[in-house]
Formats: C-alpha cells, structure tokens, sequence
C-alpha cells in the first residue's frame, strides 16, 4: 500500500499578511538561522498583540511563519496552537469561509497527520473543502484542490469508500462532457486505484461484492487478490473502467502532462498484474516506460520503473492487530528479506536477512512475501530479472506481551 509521505511545503499566507517579508523572523529566516527567526517571529507577536490585541490581522503573518518554521522542524505539537490561531485571526477578519486560509489548512492537516490525529485531519480537510464550496460553489471545478486533498488521504489511511466517493465526486465537478482535464483523470484514477487497494488490502470489506459463500458455515469467504482468470470480471467492472476512460482521455483531455500520462499507463499496469494478467500489465508498463523516455528528460525525474516495485502484498493475519496502538504501548518486530524479482514480477529466492521477529512470525511474513505481486524493473524497454531486492516488514506486538508472544 502506497502510504501517503508528509511534504512541508513553502509558507503559504492569506491576502493581507504580506507583511510576512518585512518581519524580523522572517530575514533571519532566509538565512536559515531558525533559532533568530523563532526568537524573531515570536517578538513581533507579542509586539503585536500588545499593541492591537490579540485578534489583530497583522499577527496572521508572524503566526503563521512561526507555525511553518517549527512544523519543518518536527515540532508540529507546538506548530499547532498557532496555525489554529493564525485560522482564528484570518475567519475573524476576512469571514469564516475565506480562501485566504485554505493554505493554513493544508498545513496544519500535516501537522495532525505527523502526530497521528486522524480526526483532526478529516475534520480540517472537509473544512478546507467547505471553504472552497462556500466561495466558488458545490459544483464549481475550483473545488477540485481541496476535493483531491481529502480523496488522497482518506486512502492514505485506507478509507477507500470515502476516498472513492471524493474521487467520484472530483469527476462529477469535471465532466467529460464539458471537456476534460487533468483533474477528469485525476478523479477516474482514484476511483481505479481504490477498487485495486481495497480489494488486495481488504477484501473482508467486500465481502458482500466479492466472495464465495462457505457451503458448511453459509458466511463469506474473502477470495485472495491472485485471481483466478474466470473471477477477474468481479473486480474489473467499476474500477477497470474508470481506468480505461482514463487512458482514453489522454490525448484529448487538457492540462495532460507527461507524468500524468505515465501514473495512468502504471495504473493500469498495476491493475491487470493484481488480475494476475502479467502480458497485459506488461503492456501498459511498457508503454509508460516509452512515454516517460520520449517526454521527460533524463535529469528531470527518475526513470519510473528504474526497479521493481512492490504491487500488491497482503501481510499475514495479526501481523498489524496491533499497528493502532499508541508507540507507547506496542513494539514493531521487525523482519527483513532479499529477494529477485523476475521479468514477469514475481518473488524468487527469499532470503532472511536480519529479524526480532518470532521464528513463526518470520516465516508467516515470507510465505505472505511469496504471493505478493511486483511490477518488474525495465532496462532498454524491455523488462529484466533484478536481484538483491530488499523487503522489510512489522509485527506489532503489544508491550507487556513479549514473553508470551515469543512462545508463540
């Protein structure tokens, strides 16, 4: 599962605070002298509120440069209270649904994201998509950011109904009908992609849509993510669709650029190589290697199968029970392989390289490792063995039960 990575972009301010660059913080700030620029933002705050209150705009600029200087420097506890002020100040003066702080939003979405707070950030991002709603309108694709914004982290965290039903509202604002764009592809791109994760990560959820019924207990049985051929249709309606009209709007859509050509070509691929149709996802793969040599130069962006890559791979049952746990409360066992990666995309010669795994731990992860699903790597266009392929994984286990767990 591609987990989404924490990216603390450049300070982004509300109209009105320009007056960020005159700062003291903020000159001392350039010359990446962080502890000055804290020092120098936090003097002008509390200048400022001694001598227009604490509600002033003029404090939106030093609140919120404080707030993105410690949030890059992992303080994101601290970083918080004053990005929520800084949003207090700027609903206060510019209205409670002012663009100006969608950026603030974005931001401290991260920094609820670093500490874990999972409610904070849905709460903060549906806001952000309230924010754009109220001045653009529901349907107006200037929405999209924001939309785009919650799809994406909603399956970041494996809520992929929610995710799936942001992207399908990201299409509705960005109809084909009235000429697509980049956003149009965005859209059927996370649709697609959610169908796949979901089904390979968590088919028990699925279970109504995509299982057999026991003929002695009359439950469902989730079906494993190697499918057959004749069960593929199952899987392959809504998602594969919305995958195809991807690729279909490629050469028509606006604003296409080359690596969104690509994502979408590796997309399918990843697709048809969970259908477990691997010259079908070679094609794609392929094509996407062609794309991205004919239209990226060589030092602008890696090659995008310059190694194998990790497809599909369920871990083995429990060996996340306890991933939810407070760090506090649990320990990470940790297990690691070498491995190669044939031409079609599958695990050969699994190695143990190190683990504090249990020995049943160690060898639930490696038969799991042995059915996951890799897209190869490609050399000259064309796709190669690689060996010398690392893997690592968890097992969380809860503190207090070690000793028992390693009886296990």
């Amino acid at each position: 599962m591609k987990i989404m990575r924490l990216r603390l972009t450049a300070l982004m301010l509300i109209a009105g605070s320009a007056l960020t660059a005159a700062l003291p913080g903020a000159v001392q700030a350039q010359h990446r002298d962080s502890a000055a620029a804290e020092e120098g933002y936090r003097r002008s705050i509390d200048r400022l509120q001694a001598s227009h209150g604490r509600t002033t705009p003029e404090l939106i600029g030093p609140l919120s440069a404080l707030a993105a200087l410690l949030a890059e420097q992992g303080r994101h506890e601290a970083a918080i209270p004053y990005f929520l002020w800084a949003i207090g100040v700027s609903r206060r003066a510019y209205g409670l649904f002012n663009l100006g702080q969608l950026g603030f939003l974005d931001r401290l979405a991260l920094s609820y994201e670093a500490i874990g707070d999972e409610a904070a950030v849905e709460q903060t991002l549906q806001y952000a998509v309230q924010t754009a709603e109220q001045s653009h309108g529901a349907n107006d694709p200037r929405v999209s950011p924001a939309l785009l914004r919650l799809g994406t982290w909603y399956e970041s965290v494996g809520k992929f109904v929610a995710a799936r039903t942001a992207y399908t509202r990201l299409a509705a604002i960005n109809p084909r009908e009235q000429g697509a764009n980049a956003m149009t592809i965005e859209a059927l791109l996370g649709i697609g992609r959610t169908h796949r994760l979901q089904f390979t990560l968590m088919p028990e959820s699925l279970a109504q849509e995509f299982s057999t019924v026991s003929q002695v207990t009359q439950r469902h049985t989730a079906r494993p993510f190697w499918l057959l051929d004749e069960e593929a249709a199952e899987i392959a309606r809504q998602g594969q669709r919305a995958l195809e009209d991807a690729e279909g709007l490629l050469d028509t859509a606006a604003g296409v650029t080359t690596p969104l050509r690509v994502r979408t070509l590796l997309e399918l691929g990843d697709w048809f190589t969970v259908l477990r149709q691997p010259r079908t996802a070679l094609q794609h793969y392929t094509r996407a290697v062609a794309v991205h040599d004919l239209g990226t130069p060589a030092r602008d962006a890696p090659h995008p199968l310059a190694a194998p890559r990790l497809v599909a791979y369920r871990p083995p049952p429990g060996a996340a029970r306890y991933s939810a746990l407070p760090k506090a409360e649990r320990i990470a066992r940790q297990v690691r392989f070498t491995l190669t990666v044939t031409a079609k995309g599958e695990p050969r010669n699994i190695a143990l390289k190190s683990t504090d795994m249990t020995r049943r731990q160690a060898m639930r992860v490696r038969e799991a490792l042995g059915r996951a699903l890799y897209s190869p790597r490609f050399e000259n266009g064309r796709p190669v063995r690689t060996g010398g392929v690392e893997f690592t994984d968890y097992w969380f286990v809860p503190i207090g039960a070690e000793a028992d767990d390693a009886q296990r």
